[in-house]
């Protein structure tokens, strides 16, 4: 639980944190773990006394707030109840949770893990698991020798999880360069369509334009034809007149001698 709002020792951040949680949480442990958003006090009030086999304390980091949290939910611990306290080897201004330390350390079987900022593992119920009471009752020289190897085995866990958040950051980037390339592939392709379009559509209006035109001379062409075959035929009748007319009979001994003497001539 927690308000995953910050507070003035961890700062404060936006609704970006809660949200990549619970993503991460429905992904990877849907029906198995549930986020409850709320004050450590008032998420007490959510569960039983007895019922809590393992809870980490994890809050505000001064002596007076990592005491309250210990007390506060100890009643809800159950018979092998178990409290990890967080940054209990932190050397901060302002973090006095190594303080808080000593005083729970007084009074319950414990071990403490000094690496990063501390761990501190509280056994608070009447009958923990076996081997946490091993491990707290380790002499000084077997409990620094426990303390070595799991801070050399914290050492390469944190490498391994850098390692796989570069190739994850590595990958994210790869990913956002593929889409960026198809993205261009596809802008380019767009454009190229829509250029093909523009001279497919020039040529369709060029070629449109042609058998308009076309048409159109077509058109004049027969009017014109038309025109002259009407012309022709007044010709026609007015020629087919004139043969049959009087004056043009009367005047054909005339023109006869008139072609004799152009042959003649």
């Amino acid at each position: 639980m927690d308000t995953w709002k910050g507070d003035e020792q961890a700062g404060f951040y936006g609704e970006e944190v809660f949200n990549d949680i619970a993503t991460y949480m429905h992904k990877n442990y849907a029906g198995r773990a549930h986020l409850v958003r709320t004050t450590f006090d008032e998420a007490a009030g959510i569960f039983d006394d007895g019922g809590i086999d393992l809870l980490h304390i994890d809050g505000y980091h001064s002596k007076e707030a990592m005491l309250h949290d210990f007390e506060t939910w100890l009643p809800k611990m159950s018979e092998r109840g178990i409290i990890l306290m967080h940054d209990i080897n932190a050397r901060i201004p302002g973090y006095t949770g190594f303080d808080a330390w000593r005083e729970i350390a007084a009074k319950y079987p414990h071990f403490r893990f000094d690496h990063c900022y501390g761990l501190g593992v509280v056994l608070v119920g009447s009958n923990p698991p076996a081997p946490l009471v091993e491990l707290a009752s380790l002499g000084q020289e077997a409990a620094d020798m426990a303390r070595r190897y799991f801070s050399h085995a914290g050492a390469i866990c944190e490498a391994l999880f850098a390692r796989v958040g570069e190739a994850q950051e590595q990958e994210k980037r790869n990913t956002e360069h593929v889409a960026s390339l198809e993205a261009q592939i596809r802008a380019n392709g767009e454009a190229h369509a829509r250029e093909l379009d523009e001279i497919g559509a020039r040529h369709t209006a060029e070629i449109e334009a042609h058998e308009r035109r076309r048409e159109e001379e077509k058109r004049k062409g027969e009017a014109e034809a038309r025109d002259l075959r009407q012309e022709i035929a007044k010709l026609k009748e007015l020629v087919a007149g004139y043969a049959n007319s009087k004056s043009w009979k009367l005047t054909e001994p005339l023109r006869m001698v008139g072609r004799a003497v152009r042959r003649k001539g």
